[in-house]
């Protein structure tokens, strides 16, 4: 028994560190071990500790997933809503099954896997060992990435790092010089990342968290923010704008704007998963992205309104019972949790963020001090409950996901043809390829090759009608790209032969 007892208490701080250290979580299967082991952290610890539940959350959960499951259903995707359920359980579980110690051990191995994957990522960097992901150059900027494999979602672990290693500098003296060597270790990797948007909205979060406790400081943020927003109208009246539009903000700009668009001809979502390949039919550039860079956009697209609300319903409430607790209090450790969602939130809502269960999972430990659950009376029925959700989900890990029609196999068809000389196949699938992405200039070109190709072969004049056609569909599709275009540097107009 005192085996079981121990062993609960330290799997609270290991799940974490498994979530993130397994690159974040990113893939199902990833996710899958997560959720598998907190619910056994769980059955562990109901075994001979007291635990709460809190219904609201897991009501708002079942809201998020009826959203997943209804536009999956009319797609046909049978079973895409399961994996993504289970990544979003990695947000609902720590509030829905947890006691207070528990949360601090959750929060404890958040800081400490945090830590680690800067240092490794350190490590990295200055090349102690070799590694091609941990660190490498993007668009001539050499930065690090850590075993996240991303630099932008590594900032993210890094600025939980810092704000986690403030609080235990604070409540631990004993510990005070390897707290302060951890929040210099997080500090550095944010550095080396180079993520702009990550270091904007860590500072950003941590001036919120101030401004609510220091009236000064809050004054001093709304003056600067009228002067920020006077100063970029000035740069855009003086068409200097181009000094604040890079390629990166720009391209996600027109990321977002068509899948609004997209999100509001299709309010219940389209599907999890649907936007890879649904961006071909509706983009308003060439581009190829597999999410949409930003996490409450993507919820919407994969979702709908359904699950959007149900997310922010989580998140809200969460956060609205934090701020209770700091004007109840004044402890600072709730200003720490504040930052940390506001963090959170503010680059997931312009990066790929929520597609990591291990963000998920932090946030959902942060959240979780905002509800206050019930002792559990009757553990035998959560316990059943447990079991068989482990029961139902684990068969989904062995069955492949259904995907819709894709670019792919269209690519990979031409290509065959292609190579085997078969230019009426090649005409057939180059044809389905620049109907479904009329944008891409991939597909022009492969089409263009066809139409030449048909045209030598048989002679034919219709080749040389559809041939004339495709120059006047590229004219019209590069007067109607994007207006943005013109700030993105590496975009081009759509061209073909004369």
């Amino acid at each position: 028994m005192i085996r079981i007892k121990i062993s609960s208490k330290y799997l609270f701080i290991i799940t974490p560190i498994i979530a993130i250290l397994l690159q974040g979580s990113y893939f199902n299967f990833q996710s899958y071990i997560v959720v598998i082991v907190f619910l056994l952290t769980i059955l562990l610890h109901l075994y001979n500790n007291k635990c709460l539940i809190e219904k609201s959350s897991l009501l708002f959960y079942l809201i998020v997933v009826c959203g997943f499951i209804i536009p999956d259903i009319l797609n046909k995707q049978t079973n895409n809503f399961v994996f993504e359920s289970i990544r979003y359980s990695c947000l609902v579980l720590p509030i829905t099954l947890s006691c207070e110690n528990s949360k601090k051990k959750l929060l404890l191995g958040t800081y400490i896997a945090s830590t680690f994957i800067s240092l490794l990522g350190i490590l990295a960097y200055v090349k102690v060992f070799p590694t091609s992901e941990w660190a490498t150059t993007i668009d001539g900027v050499f930065r690090l990435q850590s075993t996240i494999g991303y630099a932008n979602t590594t900032a993210v672990f890094c600025g939980i790092g810092i704000l986690l290693g403030v609080y235990f500098r604070t409540k631990n003296k004993d510990f005070e010089f390897i707290n302060s060597i951890m929040i210099f270790i997080n500090c550095l990797a944010l550095i080396f990342t180079y993520s702009k948007l990550g270091i904007f909205c860590f500072i950003v979060a941590v001036i919120i968290a101030f401004s609510i406790r220091y009236k000064q400081i809050r004054y001093s943020s709304i003056t600067l923010t009228i002067l920020g927003l006077i100063g970029v109208s000035t740069l855009f009246l003086l068409g200097k704008e181009r000094i604040l539009l890079g390629s990166t903000l720009v391209s996600r700009f027109i990321y977002w704007q068509d899948a609004f668009w997209l999100f509001s001809k299709n309010p219940l979502g389209i599907g999890v998963n649907v936007w890879e390949q649904k961006q071909y039919q509706i983009q308003s550039a060439g581009y190829f992205v597999k999410y949409v860079h930003n996490g409450l956009l993507q919820i919407a697209l994969d979702g709908g309104i359904i699950a959007l609300i149900g997310f922010c319903l989580i998140v809200i409430i969460g956060l609205m019972g934090i701020y209770k607790k700091y004007k109840n209090t004044k402890e600072n450790f709730y200003l720490m949790l504040i930052a940390i969602i506001v963090f959170i939130i503010m680059h997931g809502a312009v990066d790929i963020d929520f597609c990591y269960s291990a963000i998920l999972l932090a946030l959902g430990i942060v959240v979780s001090y905002g509800y206050d659950g019930k002792e559990i009376v009757c553990k035998k029925y959560v316990v059943c409950s447990i079991i068989a959700l482990i029961v139902i989900i684990t068969p989904f890990q062995f069955i492949p996901k259904t995907t819709l029609q894709n670019i792919e196999g269209i690519i990979k068809n031409y290509q065959i043809s292609y190579t085997k000389n078969d230019y009426d196949n090649m005409f057939i699938y180059a044809k389905e390829w620049v109907d479904f992405a009329p944008r891409q200039q991939n597909a022009n070109d492969a089409y263009y090759l066809a139409l030449r190709k048909m045209l030598e072969k048989t002679g034919d004049a219709k080749y040389l009608t559809e041939l004339n056609e495709l120059r006047k569909n590229i004219i019209t599709l590069n007067k109607t790209a994007n207006p943005l275009t013109k700030y993105y540097d590496s975009y081009t107009n759509i061209i073909i032969p004369k």
